[in-house]
C-alpha cells in the first residue's frame, strides 16, 4: 500500500498571497474575482473585506473548497476600515496571482440590474428592498398568509430574519461562488447581491430559488399544522 502522503498536500507547499486596500471593494468585483480569477489551485482564501454596499460594517470572509462561501458580519468596524484577503494554495504564478486580485478594485462591470429587480419582483416569495446598477437588496417573505412577520414571530415563532439568514448561509455554502451579503443589524435582515459582472443575482437564481423553496416548505408545513387559530 502506498504513503497516505500522496493524497495531501504537504504545508510546506503553501503558498499565501494577499490583497489590501484602505478603499472599499464592491460586490461585483468579488463575485467575479471568486467566480473566474481565483488561481485553480487555491486551497483557501479567507480574511476581512471593506464592502462598498455595506461600508459601516466589518465583514469575515472564508471560502474553502469547490467556492464553498461564508460571509458574516462582526458589526460597525471598530477602527479604520480596510480589505485584507489571503489567498492560500499551491504552485502559484505569483504576477498572475497578484494581478488577478488587483482586480478586486474594480468599478467599472456592466450592470444587469433591471433584470435582476425583474426576477425579484415577479417572485412573491420575495420583497425588492433597493437596487442600485451594482447591487439589489431583497427580503424572503412568507406569501401563504397575512399575518405581518410580528404575529408569524409571536404566534407561530417563525423568525423571518431567521428565514433571510438560512438562505444566504444555503446559497453560500452550495459551492459554484455564490455569494449573498446579509445586511445586519437585526430587525429586518435582508440579502446583497452584485447585479453587475459576469456573476449576478441573475446567475445565483436556481441556488436562490431552490433553497428559498426548501425553507418556505418547511414553514407552510408548520403552518398547516398550526391549530392556534391564527
Amino acid at each position: 500500500m502506498g504513503s497516505l502522503d500522496q493524497y495531501t498536500v504537504s504545508q510546506d507547499t503553501w503558498t499565501t498571497e494577499v490583497f489590501e486596500s484602505k478603499s472599499p471593494i464592491s460586490l461585483a468585483a468579488l463575485h467575479a474575482y471568486v467566480g473566474s480569477r481565483l488561481p485553480p489551485t487555491t486551497l483557501r482564501a479567507k480574511g476581512i473585506l471593506y464592502i462598498q454596499e455595506d461600508p459601516t460594517h466589518r465583514y469575515v470572509f472564508q471560502l474553502s473548497g469547490k467556492h464553498r462561501i461564508q460571509v458574516v458580519s462582526t458589526g460597525v468596524w471598530p477602527c479604520a476600515p480596510s480589505t485584507q484577503l489571503a489567498v492560500i494554495g499551491t504552485d502559484f504564478e505569483f504576477d498572475q496571482v497578484q494581478k488577478d486580485l488587483e482586480t478586486l478594485s474594480q468599478n467599472d462591470l456592466a450592470s444587469d440590474a433591471l433584470a435582476c429587480a425583474d426576477l425579484v419582483r415577479a417572485d412573491d416569495r420575495f420583497e425588492l428592498v433597493h437596487v442600485t446598477a451594482s447591487h439589489i437588496e431583497f427580503r424572503v417573505r412568507c406569501p401563504v398568509t397575512t399575518l405581518d412577520e410580528t404575529m408569524l414571530r409571536h404566534h407561530h415563532h417563525i423568525d423571518m430574519d431567521d428565514l433571510n439568514e438560512q438562505l444566504g448561509v444555503a446559497v453560500n455554502l452550495a459551492g459554484g461562488g455564490g455569494g449573498l451579503v446579509l445586511s445586519l443589524p437585526r430587525p429586518d435582515v435582508a440579502l446583497l447581491a452584485s447585479v453587475a459582472g459576469p456573476p449576478t443575482l441573475r446567475t445565483m437564481w436556481p441556488l436562490i430559488d431552490l433553497h428559498a423553496t426548501k425553507i418556505l416548505h418547511v414553514v407552510r408545513r408548520k403552518l398547516a399544522e398550526c391549530m392556534c387559530g391564527f
